[in-house]
């Protein structure tokens, strides 16, 4: 309606804002009562946050008046109107203080947008621009009936209808709520691509809540903002006081007034708004109903049939388990007494096993297998395949313990928990439950160690190469050292007898046999004869015997006391390896030939190896295997 310059007063030395109606000759009757409205407006009000009217004329027939010159802008000046939520609340609230004084001096803005918001130097909003003013409860009859005036964008749904008599208080809450609705989201409610279609969109459509345009907002200022922007006039705020007031509560911490609509109000104004689409939507929710209410009264009826069903079906079987016993079905009890037995047997293998307990599982699984022998494929294919399955895993090797050094022979006392080990340059004892070494033994030997326990396990010997040492487990306190006394020997492989007393040592070089006793009496010597060189040797359970292979496949049986020769197996027979029973070592005729004792007996077979080294066995120090060779 106007034109604006900046100008320079001469009287007060300061700059002003001078605003004359827009350039024409004739100025046309409804802008000029306008402008001299609006310049009346401004001249009544006082308020830190209303734009200030210095001087009114006129210049060469053109109506002016002069107004404090602001710095700072406007609101819609700048990169951008969106604001921190804090400082957009405060800037709100100084606005709608402004506008209450308005109100209060009986003017109504209807004309509150960004652009109407004129910014100091310092930060502080002033409103400007009453061209669109009226005075409240009268009409200036410069607005006709129908006859929309104001921004699309910022004016009430009232206001939009053209019906200027209701546009009131309420109207300037609504663009209030508008200016808060786009300083925090950096967009108006409603913009369409065009003035109509902004219109029909302010008349019929609810604004997206801000918190979906600027995820964070706090709740509380969106729903300050929506209670403004309400359709009614009825459900706003009921003065731009109370807006403030609201405003103020929330910057400060405190609980405000309005709360969010609940969900029956907002529905209450959709239906309102589109009563088609609101009964559409009521019809289909009765439709909707009455389908689930069918739904679930057949659902109920059906499981009312199932369930006469099943207790039907469950008195028939009751009534056939009745007659099978009745009958008698011995063969039917029996095979379900097996069945379960069968299953209870896999059950306990599989639980031993899973503790660690595997032989004894093992065993189980087989009890298990054998029972399931003649009951159905389903549980002898259960029976078997845990079977299977925990033998290959007992089956697999496993990393126990890393020693540090390479072990060359291994001398395992299951019973006792303990395992010799003869390694790089020393010998070792472990513990097989800790997988700890008890005692250390920090002799320096030759490369490769051979090492064993008697039958208790608290004596140790080691050879290698020209040395053999005997002691003490688990203190680790030496017993004796054997090449002390004879230099000019090369032990290769020993045995100890199960008290500790007497070590047995083998020469292959010379085919000489020791008995040395540790730390007592000058080891006994027994040559071997022109066709034998000895390569194992091994007490009796008692140590009351010693035995010895010879590569000649020649074995020979003495008195441990006395080195008296109780026995000799002849060349012809194969020796394939030895062990110990409590009378005296039984040697194997071959691989599937009859075992002799010293006294001339028959023994059952002995299962042997036929690795290239000597392996002691689990059954202890008496019993070892030997390959040719």
């Amino acid at each position: 309606m106007g034109r604006v310059y900046l100008a320079r007063d001469l009287g007060l030395d300061r700059l002003v804002a001078v605003k004359f109606l827009r350039n024409v000759v004739v100025p046309d009757g409804d802008e000029a009562a306008r402008f001299a409205l609006e310049a009346r407006a401004i001249a009544r009000l006082r308020h830190p946050n209303i734009v200030q009217i210095h001087a009114v004329g006129e210049h060469d027939g053109m109506p002016y008046f002069a107004m404090e010159y602001l710095e700072g802008g406007s609101l819609r000046s700048g990169d951008g109107l969106a604001r921190p939520p804090r400082q957009a609340a405060g800037l709100a609230r100084s606005i709608a203080s402004a506008v209450e004084e308005a109100h209060r001096s009986g003017i109504v803005h209807r004309d509150l947008k960004p652009a109407n918001i004129l910014l100091a130097a310092d930060g502080t909003p002033k409103v400007a621009d009453f061209g669109l003013a009226k005075a409240i409860g009268t009409d200036s009859g410069l607005t006709g009936t129908g006859s929309v005036m104001g921004s699309p964008s910022y004016m009430a749904p009232e206001q939009a209808e053209g019906n200027a008599r209701d546009v009131g208080p309420p109207a300037d809450v609504y663009s209030l709520g508008a200016i808060l609705y786009e300083l925090l989201t950096g967009r108006p409610p409603f913009r369409g691509t065009n003035v109509l279609e902004t219109l029909a969109q302010v008349k019929g459509s609810e604004p997206v809540p801000p918190t979906r345009l600027t995820p964070g907002l706090p709740r509380d200022l969106e729903t300050i903002a929506l209670k403004c922007l309400e359709k009614s006039p009825a459900w706003r705020y009921a003065s731009a006081a109370d807006l403030a007031a609201d405003l103020g509560r929330w910057i400060n911490g405190e609980p405000i007034a309005a709360r969010p609509s609940p969900f029956w109000e907002r529905a209450w104004k959709l239906a309102r708004r589109r009563p088609w689409q609101a009964a559409l939507v009521v019809l289909g929710q009765v439709f909707l109903a009455a389908v689930l209410g069918t739904w679930i009264y057949s659902y109920a009826r059906i499981g009312e049939a199932l369930e006469v069903a099943r207790v039907a079906r469950l008195k028939a079987e009751a009534a056939k388990l009745e007659s099978d016993r009745l009958a008698g079905s011995e063969a039917a009890a029996r095979a379900e007494s097996t069945r379960r037995s069968a299953g209870l047997a896999l059950d306990k293998g599989v639980l031993l096993a899973e503790s660690g307990r595997v032989g004894r599982g093992l065993l189980w699984m087989g009890r298990a297998y054998e029972s399931a022998a003649g009951l159905d494929e389903p549980s002898r294919r259960a029976a078997r395949a845990s079977l299977a399955d925990w033998d290959r895993r007992s089956t697999r090797p496993r990393l126990v313990a890393d020693l540090g050094f390479p072990a060359y022979n291994l001398d395992l006392r299951g019973g006792l928990g303990l395992a010799a080990l003869g390694g790089s340059g020393r010998p070792a004892v472990l513990d097989l439950a800790t997988l700890a070494q008890p005692a250390p033994f920090p002799v320096s030997m030759e490369w490769k160690v051979k090492a064993v326990l008697n039958g208790d396990g608290r004596r140790l010997a080691a050879a290698a190469g020209s040395r053999a040492r005997a002691w003490e487990v688990p203190s680790g306190r030496p017993i004796g050292e054997f090449p002390a006394q004879e230099p000019a020997a090369h032990p290769d492989a020993l045995a100890i007898d199960p008290a500790g007393r007497r070590v047995a040592l083998v020469d292959y070089l010379d085919g000489r046999l020791w008995l040395w006793e540790p730390g007592g009496a000058k080891p006994e010597v027994r040559p071997a004869s022109p066709l034998a060189r000895y390569r194992e040797a091994s007490f009796s359970p008692d140590g009351r015997l010693v035995a010895a292979v010879a590569d000649a496949r020649v074995a020979r049986v003495w008195d441990a006391g006395t080195m008296a020769l109780v026995r000799e197996f002849p060349p012809a027979t194969t020796c394939r390896g030895s062990s110990s029973s409590p009378g005296a070592p039984a040697w194997s005729s071959g691989p599937t030939g009859p075992a002799r004792s010293p006294s001339g007996t028959s023994t059952p077979p002995a299962r042997a190896s036929s690795g290239p080294s000597a392996r002691r066995s689990r059954a202890g120090p008496s019993a070892a295997t030997a390959g040719p060779s």
